[in-house]
């Protein structure tokens, strides 16, 4: 990399891009400066000052050139000193707007270091920098220069043999662009600098001339003789043409006019002649086509018959096997709802669900008498739907999900069974002799639901576990805790008990294992769940988990419906199930008993 006379000129071509730096090279680097050189720099300004700006392209950059190598040939130490100060051990470093983006490798000691520079993807529209110089002495890296680049200020510099850094300052640099090299003005020595103001600027377009009054009247003058050498062909064109066409075909003398004429004629005929024959050819494969198309439509039309008797016979087979499938089916079918129909007889005796008769209704609302008014009122309406009332192995159970919490939150109805009337001194007593019956009554319920979905093969969606009369039921597809406002409780939530049996232990064990979520189905007044939320209308009782918990035992108990129906008996989706299946357990449970014992 050189200077010489007329090797630099201005960047006339707009503003260069950082994303087309190649290689930075770094020219006459100095650890620190001669003592003449800084007496100097404290004298003269510096180029921060000069350029009246802030930003600068380097740090520091002295005023004077370097001194020559040859200075110090008559002095070995000083010789060795001019060396240690100028071959340096560096790498350099680019940022923009204060991140680091590029890191050079290791030159070892050189005096003009050349950097190749593979940037990362940088966006096209920056053109400011800053470059960082780092040298090593005595096994650690120092900052050497830090150059604020604005590549809108470079100036191109050519290649030439010879001297190359006399025309550069102490710790300058140049920097390839698109295999073009380029520096910065104040990098450059003041003579060179002089040189470089004083270049003529000849990359302006050079004018043209304008016509003379003389040249336009010619321009003119040439311009009407073409317009008129024109007008003169077409006429001359006009009258051949006429000519032509009135030419003498007795006149021997015309003989090679009408010839000429005849050729010509000849000639296109021949070219129509090919047309037609390239058209005849074109035709003739059109046809040959068609006739191979139709005698492959022959003979699959002929092997059609033949196709046909072998299709029919498969269709044959096919329906004989699908006739001994619907019979071995439909035998199968009947012989698997006889089966049902038989463990069905079996749970109904182990597990009875029977219809409440009138009487003991309405006892049951004689017997309420000693409640409050809102019992009397519930158990009236009671017995005025005792068609709808079912006790399960004994024990009577609400008609739905209301009259549950009704009885479980505020006792405002009596329960009876058909083992004993028991008499209490107390509304808690028998507050408590209600839920003790209903916790017993729903752990019949999950036992005979297991019980149908284990001889109907029917996976229940939601899974149950069976614990006496503290039982719970399983929600494994909630990534969430489904009552809002709620955390689950770390253990199970079990209803103290004066004893707990081998089952209980076994499911909380199971419990624990499992990280789905649980809920109770049971109601335990003392748990700490129940929630006492206060209304315009009053105070109300709440127990979230226990009602989610019945939610889905609800749930189970429709899908059980649904695929008994449609899988086993057949009956489709569109015949709607009993309404008072959807709210009513033991309901639903005697509506499937009935259906695989008719």
């Amino acid at each position: 990399m050189g200077l010489k006379q007329g090797g630099v000129k201005e960047n006339c071509g707009g503003c260069y891009k950082l994303n087309k730096l190649q290689s930075v090279k770094f020219i006459n680097l100095c650890i620190q400066q001669t003592q003449q050189q800084v007496e100097s720099s404290l004298n003269s300004p510096s180029p921060v000052r000069a350029m009246g700006r802030r930003r600068s392209t380097l740090s520091v950059i002295p005023q004077y050139a370097l001194p020559r190598l040859e200075e110090y040939d008559e002095s070995p130490q000083k010789l060795c000193d001019f060396l240690e100060l100028r071959l340096l051990t560096c790498f350099m470093t680019i940022h923009i707007r204060q991140k680091l983006i590029y890191v050079s490798s290791v030159a070892f000691k050189e005096m003009d270091p050349q950097f190749q520079v593979q940037l990362p993807h940088i966006p096209p529209f920056l053109r400011k920098c800053v470059v960082k110089l780092w040298y090593n002495e005595s096994d650690s890296w120092n900052l050497l220069c830090v150059y604020k680049l604005d590549l809108c200020q470079l100036v191109e510099i050519n290649k030439v043999e010879g001297d190359e850094d006399s025309g550069f300052k102490e710790n300058s640099l140049c920097m390839e662009l698109n295999s073009r090299w380029f520096t910065f003005k104040n990098m450059l020595v003041p003579d060179y600098v002089n040189q470089f103001t004083q270049i003529k600027r000849t990359w302006h377009t050079r004018s043209v001339p304008s016509y003379t009054f003389d040249q336009m009247r010619a321009i003119n003058n040439l311009t009407k003789s073409i317009r008129e050498l024109k007008m003169s062909r077409d006429n001359l064109k006009k009258q051949i043409r006429r000519y032509m066409m009135k030419l003498d075909t007795n006149n021997a003398n015309n003989l090679p006019q009408i010839i000429d004429e005849l050729e010509h004629k000849c000639t296109s005929l021949q070219g129509d002649i090919n047309k037609i024959k390239t058209q005849i050819e074109a035709t003739k494969r059109k046809i040959y086509d068609s006739r191979s198309e139709i005698s492959h439509i022959k003979d699959v039309v002929s092997k059609f018959d033949g196709v046909q008797d072998m299709i029919n016979d498969k269709l044959e087979i096919y329906n004989h096997e699908l006739a001994s499938t619907k019979e071995v089916t439909l035998s199968t079918k009947k012989e698997i709802k006889s089966k049902l129909s038989r463990f069905i007889s079996v749970i109904n005796e182990i597990i009875p669900i029977k219809p409440i008769a009138t009487n003991i209704a309405a006892t049951s609302s004689s017997n309420s008498n000693s409640n409050s008014s809102n019992s009397n009122s519930s158990s009236n309406n009671n017995s005025s739907s005792s068609s709808k009332l079912f006790s399960i192995a004994g024990f009577e159970f609400p008609l739905n999900l209301t009259a549950v919490r009704g009885i479980c939150y505020y006792g405002n109805s009596t329960l009876q069974n058909i083992y004993y009337e028991p008499q209490f001194d107390t509304t808690g007593q028998l507050h408590s002799f209600n839920i003790c019956q209903i916790n017993a009554s729903l752990s019949h319920i999950i036992q005979l639901m297991q019980a149908i979905a284990c001889i109907t093969s029917t996976p229940l969606r939601y899974k149950m576990i069976h614990a006496g009369n503290q039982s719970y039921i399983m929600e494994e597809d909630c990534k969430r805790y489904p009552i809002l406002g709620k955390q689950p409780a770390a253990t199970a939530t079990i209803a103290t008990t004066t004893t707990t049996t081998t089952a209980a232990a076994a499911a909380t064990t199971a419990f624990a294992r499992n990280p789905t979520f649980k809920f109770p189905l049971f109601y335990d007044p003392r748990d700490a769940n129940n929630e006492k939320i206060l209304t315009n209308q009053g105070t109300i009782t709440m127990n979230q988990e226990f009602e989610y918990g019945l939610n889905l035992l609800l749930k189970n108990m429709r899908q059980l419906l649904i695929c008994v129906r449609e899988d086993i008996y057949d009956i489709s989706g569109e015949e709607r199930i009993p309404e008072d299946c959807l709210d009513n357990f033991l309901w639903g449970l005697k509506y499937l008993e009935l259906l695989m014992t008719c």
